[in-house]
């Protein structure tokens, strides 16, 4: 039968005396596979076959089917049986990545045995595992993935791992110098400084230009697929992919996404602050002219984290004052910090005119491109991290200076041009920045938090209107005046007297009253006293004075510290009366290396003069005024009793003035008549 794999004989189909057995004849197939083959299990259904892979086999295998045939009769039923062989090819599983349940073992750990909680997403803090710029893998940097990796046709030694950078989603290289396995341990290395969760204002811009600070894409964390492969060439372990003809291996992987985020921690961060308890020191000045430079002091100290910091830097600190003008920096200077934990006092001048109202301070931070900063002396814009557009000003107020100390500089986006954002990060310079600006009062726009010393300024005084000298004029009035007044009570008794005898004296010639020989004496007597009193005031001023014209005043001379630091003081003990401070001037004589000297300096000078000392000016002539104020704000200077001149022993080259010096006082009204000598003085060391 050509339809059929069957063959017999066809009498054996029709009942005769020769074929007794029953027709048609009913074929039965069976199907059996050696009891080694592990591939494949067989059986005959309604004279169908059916082949079953043997599913717990992963390795395929070759197998010997045999196939018999009956036909049911009594005898000779069974045909011969027949082979073939039946192959199943091996096919190589993908791996697998069971789902993570920290409740079993399907779960990561770190490299110190802590359980990774969230599924696929490791936590790490910056800076772990580096020093001093050299970084390398530590426990808390390791994640072993062994429980999360399993195949039915390899062994776990033929898992491998690999990692993948997402696209779109972060630059490893900004934040990990390495990621690699070792086995099943995922291994990182960071990058120091490098954190994927930094607020803006710690984003560190001289470092890569700030790579590696920046969030990245996907987030604070970066995210990145590792990749689980099973072996490139088929294991030896199986070896039908070489005994098969047809078997081929295809190596399988899978994969998932794991976020990894490197914790931000708070950076080293030095708080310079100003001594509020210590204030401004005017360096002992207390009364000034108008338009005076005062010596003002301010102390500077180091506080916040000891270090050691990132970079290096220098202080800007710039000194103000208000007036005409309105705030207005008058000093700028450029300092080395103090040590941590130290303090340093430094110096200046500001201006203070008529309409003064506070001075003020500000400690700016400037961070140095180069390993060390350039010296104070000689800094540039270069030298340092760009501040543009300008740090320390609110939003609302970007002309501000200072008016949101600390605060990132930034432009906002308009419709037009986008926001920008300054290189500088004051967050990295300085932990407060509200105590680095200082002023002797508040006003209502000062930002909150600026330091308030509460201070008064040194008060601004007037001056007397200059005259001509003072004589000794009143003197002889006075003497006058009192010769006068006995006069006059002579001739009053004498009136008195003369009523008691009006009869006999109106009988004098012609009815004129006449004066009696003892009152003629009497006048004359009085006449007498009176010029002497005068000649003997005028001869006295004459004695004492150089002109008639120069008021009477009696010094002191006393010597400070004698030596190169030292100096004289003419010291007023009594002044008749007290003249004008701003036509007093003091000419100085003396001779040096360089030949004879002369300079001359008013009392009234408001560089380096008036109100000051040796202790607190270089002016080689200072004055201090003892000065009495009829209200606080209302001073008067004058040069009378009190007030003292300071000559230093060092002239303005610093050569000690061995020989001494002359010094003369004048007094020089301008367009009120001609300068008078006060007094001369020869002073010796």
């Amino acid at each position: 039968n050509e339809n059929t794999w069957i063959i017999d004989q066809d009498n054996e189909q029709t009942q005769s005396q020769a074929n007794s057995e029953a027709i048609p004849q009913l074929y039965t197939f069976g199907a059996s596979v050696p009891s080694d083959c592990v591939a494949i299990t067989v059986e005959v259904v309604s004279n169908e076959l059916k082949i079953f892979e043997v599913a717990e086999n992963e390795f395929g295998g070759m197998c010997v089917i045999t196939l018999t045939l009956s036909d049911g009769a009594s005898v000779n039923d069974a045909a011969a049986s027949v082979d073939f062989n039946f192959t199943v090819n091996p096919i190589n599983d993908v791996p697998v990545i069971p789902d993570y349940d920290i409740n079993t073992a399907a779960h990561i750990t770190n490299g110190e045995g802590a359980t990774v909680v969230t599924p696929w997403s490791v936590s790490v803090i910056e800076d772990t595992g580096c020093v001093d710029g050299v970084c390398v893998n530590t426990p808390a940097l390791s994640f072993n993935l062994s429980e999360m990796k399993m195949d039915a046709d390899h062994n776990d030694a033929h898992l491998t791992w690999e990692w993948e950078e997402l696209p779109l989603s972060c630059k490893v290289d900004n934040y990990f110098e390495d990621i690699s396995f070792n086995g099943d341990v995922m291994e990182f290395t960071l990058i120091q400084d490098a954190t994927t969760n930094a607020p803006d204002e710690q984003i560190d811009n001289l470092d890569d230009n700030g790579i590696h600070q920046k969030v990245p894409p996907s987030g604070e964390f970066c995210l990145i697929k590792v990749v689980l492969n099973d072996s490139f060439d088929a294991p030896s372990y199986i070896p039908n992919y070489e005994d098969l003809p047809n078997a081929q291996y295809n190596q399988e992987s899978t994969s998932i996404n794991i976020q990894i985020r490197v914790e931000n921690t708070r950076e080293m961060v030095a708080d310079y602050l100003l001594d509020v308890d210590h204030g401004f020191d005017f360096n002992s000045v207390n009364f000034i002219m108008p338009g005076t430079n005062i010596p003002i002091d301010v102390d500077i100290q180091h506080e916040g984290d000891e270090g050691p910091y990132k970079y290096d830097q220098l202080l800007k600190v710039q000194f103000l004052s208000d007036g005409v003008g309105g705030l207005t920096i008058r000093d700028t200077q450029y300092i080395n910090p103090p040590a941590w934990g130290q303090s340093t006092n430094l110096g200046s001048e500001v201006l203070i005119d008529a309409s003064t109202t506070r001075v003020g301070v500000r400690v700016d931070i400037l961070t140095c491109k180069a390993v060390a900063c350039p010296s104070p002396s000689a800094p540039s814009a270069s030298d340092f991290i760009s501040d543009n557009p300008p740090a320390h000003r609110a939003s609302g107020t970007p002309d501000a200076a200072w008016s949101s100390p600390g605060k990132i500089g930034m432009v906002p986006a308009t419709t037009t041009s986008e926001a920008v954002v300054s290189q500088r990060s004051p967050a990295l310079e300085d932990g407060n920045w509200s105590n680095n600006a200082m002023f002797s009062s508040l006003i209502a726009s000062d930002a909150p938090g600026i330091l308030d010393s509460g201070q008064n300024l040194p008060v601004m005084v007037d001056t007397m209107a200059p005259s001509a000298v003072p004589s000794f004029a009143p003197g002889l009035v006075a003497i006058s005046a009192a010769g006068l007044f006995v006069a006059g009570l002579v001739l009053a008794s004498q009136r008195r007297m003369d009523d008691d005898e009006e009869f006999v004296q109106s009988a004098l010639v012609n009815d004129e009253q006449a004066v009696s020989p003892v009152i003629a004496t009497i006048l004359m007597v009085a006449i007498t006293v009176v010029l002497s009193g005068v000649v003997y005031v005028w001869a006295s001023d004459l004695a004492d004075q150089p002109s008639k014209n120069v008021p009477r005043i009696a010094f002191k001379v006393e010597e400070t510290s004698p030596g190169t630091n030292g100096y004289w003081s003419i010291i007023v003990t009594s002044a008749k009366e007290p003249i004008a401070t701003q036509a007093t001037v003091v000419m100085v004589e003396w001779v040096n290396a360089s030949g004879s000297q002369i300079e001359s300096f008013k009392l009234s000078d408001s560089k380096g003069t008036y109100g000051f000392a040796p202790v607190n000016s270089e002016s080689f002539i200072t004055f201090s005024d003892s000065i009495k104020c009829d209200a606080p704000d209302e001073c008067t200077s004058t040069f009378g009793d009190g007030n003292a001149i300071h000559i230093k022993m060092s002239d303005e080259s610093g050569e000690l003035l061995t020989n001494g010096v002359r010094v003369t006082l004048k007094y020089v009204p301008q367009g009120l008549g001609t300068a008078s000598v006060l007094k001369t003085f020869n002073l010796d060391i």
